[in-house]
């Protein structure tokens, strides 16, 4: 076991300034008495002790209250090092653990950094995959995004209270089964890694069986696709000359397409059974294929079309060009509600714009009907 280089006892804990804890808080106590408490540092460990045990407890987040740093006067006879470290024991010593709560924080004095890493048993990669599936635990995801980000910034200013200005303050979450996997990083109060994105990805991305099926003239279809968890796309295609109509019979027969002659459209398909009932002179065919991410910018296409899925935006101002004749018509989609909004209803030609109110932590489709090119672009 190390020693304590302050009072030369064996120790099981030591700061990186080689004081026991019990060392450590006598002379915490004694510097205590001729500065005032920096209640930065008391902001910091509430913010994160709600933060951490999030997804483990429940799915909802307390917004903290936020304090602001006491300026205190310099320790000039103290090195950088020094002086982090025992900011690094202050905090430890003040923090109050859940009981599934382990907490590190130590300075590297190689990079410069405050480290604060946070892990919760009940919090794993499967879990915040799970908890990733529901608008609630995006949501939820989004709070302890705000809080880490919060955290790093109370304790950058904990930092700079110190008179040290050359020192990033490093919040990050981490697995509980393999704490090698970082689930979330702040710097200065700033996010630097959030894994829910590739999480997300996995929900939302990857291969399907293969659907597809061709033929002519009148007849009643039945598809499926099983996968609950993938955002779905149907494209039909036509090449007669006369009417060319398909419905969904699972939706109380609604009119998916209605046009005359050669057509090619794309058209939400929600997973599950869903039989068409088709009218044509011609051959047609359909494919039902995964909605990917798309970009955040807009979108673009011919005729019906679905854009792949956004999120992460802010209400913002759109701009939409139609070149067709017929009706130009934006829905604004959000799978996650189930809910539409109509944003553009015009018959022609049409360039225009509209500002349009999103929510950040859900996603949304655009899904058009058009019988000319069109474009959606979303001011960054």
């Amino acid at each position: 076991m190390p020693y304590c280089t302050r009072c030369g006892k064996e120790t099981e804990w030591t700061s990186k300034s080689g004081y026991c804890k019990n060392c450590a808080a006598d002379v915490l106590k004694t510097r205590q008495q001729s500065r005032p408490k920096n209640p930065v540092l008391i902001a910091v460990v509430a913010l994160l002790g709600v933060a951490a045990i999030i997804f483990a407890v429940s799915l909802s987040l307390g917004k903290p209250a936020t304090a602001a740093p006491t300026p205190q006067e310099a320790d000039p006879e103290l090195t950088t090092a020094q002086k982090m470290d025992m900011l690094a024991t202050e905090l430890m010593l003040s923090w109050e653990t859940e009981p599934d709560e382990t907490i590190d924080i130590v300075f590297n004095d190689t990079e410069l950094e405050l480290q604060i890493t946070i892990l919760n048993q009940g919090l794993t990669k499967d879990i915040l995959a799970e908890g990733l599936k529901s608008l609630e635990g995006r949501q939820a995801w989004q709070d302890v995004k705000d809080s880490y980000e919060s955290a790093s910034a109370k304790t950058l200013a904990a930092v700079n209270a110190e008179d040290v200005w050359d020192v990033d303050a490093v919040v990050s979450l981490v697995d509980s089964d393999d704490p090698t996997i970082t689930f979330l990083q702040t710097r200065n109060g700033v996010l630097e890694y959030d894994i829910s994105e590739e999480l997300y990805m996995d929900v939302l991305d990857g291969d399907i069986e293969p659907v597809s099926g061709n033929g002519s003239g009148d007849i009643v279809i039945t598809t499926a696709v099983a996968s609950e968890s993938r955002l779905c796309k149907i494209n039909f295609t036509h090449d007669g000359d006369g009417n060319f109509i398909v419905r969904d019979l699972a939706a109380d027969g609604d009119l998916i397409v209605n046009e005359i002659g050669v057509w090619n459209g794309t058209y939400l398909f929600t997973p599950g059974s869903h039989s068409y009932e088709i009218t044509a002179d011609g051959n047609w065919t359909y494919s039902v294929d995964t909605i990917d991410k798309g970009a955040r910018s807009g979108a673009s296409g011919t005729r019906d079309g679905v854009s792949g899925w956004f999120d992460s935006v802010e209400a913002s101002k759109v701009s939409f060009t139609h070149s067709g004749e017929g009706n130009f018509v934006v829905w604004l989609y959000c799978p996650d509600t189930e809910e539409s909004e109509l944003i553009v209803n015009e018959i022609g030609r049409y360039k225009g714009e509209k500002y349009v109110e999103f929510d950040p932590n859900i996603r949304y489709i655009w899904i058009v009907t058009a019988d000319g090119s069109w474009s959606i672009s979303i001011e960054q």
